[in-house]
């Protein structure tokens, strides 16, 4: 593969089965489709087959068929940006996903969640974490973000970081830990 291959797709809002199967297919490094709203389960499971760099960020929710789909995706970097929330079971579905350690699962749009969401993302063996949209975090969620086994954890969105939450933060065994 060629990494300077990109296909930005960003003005579509919809696809085809034929088209996800077909886009799959590419041989490029990277495919931007950031102007799907929303998918179903089939052009999920189409995309997934995709060898590259995938991202998705138009989508503002998925369900844990969409979810399960995609974590059959084979390589690199899912990033699923325009989620704005998930609940217990599209987090589980992700975590699925059987990333390696250079596998980045990026998630910024998220402004909050709790702590079963927490502990089902963190049950996810794949490298980055990227949750830059999370603004604050209680101590639940820190001490079970705490326990993610990935190499980066990114939650540059946090604006305030209480005594508790940095305590249970501290406790991340990952290489880098990103605050900014």
């Amino acid at each position: 593969k060629n990494p300077k291959h990109y296909l930005f797709l960003n003005q579509l809002s919809q696809l085809s089965l034929t088209q996800a199967t077909n886009l799959s297919q590419w041989q490029g490094e990277c495919l931007f489709l950031n102007g799907l709203q929303q998918i179903d389960e089939s052009i999920a499971k189409a995309l997934a087959q995709f060898d590259g760099w995938l991202y998705l960020d138009g989508l503002q929710q998925i369900d844990e068929s969409v979810a399960t789909a995609l974590t059959q995706f084979k390589c690199g970097r899912l990033s699923l940006n325009g989620l704005q929330q998930i609940d217990e079971s599209v987090a589980i579905a992700l975590a699925q996903w059987q990333g390696d350690i250079l596998s980045k699962l990026s998630l910024n749009g998220l402004q909050q969640i709790d702590e079963s969401v927490a502990i089902a993302l963190v049950q996810w063996q794949g490298g980055i974490l990227s949750l830059n949209g999370l603004q604050q975090i209680d101590e639940s969620v820190a001490i079970a973000l705490s326990q993610w086994k990935g190499d980066n954890l990114s939650l540059d969105g946090l604006q305030q970081l209480d005594e508790a939450v940095a305590i249970a933060l501290s406790q991340w065994e990952g290489d880098e830990l990103f605050l900014n």
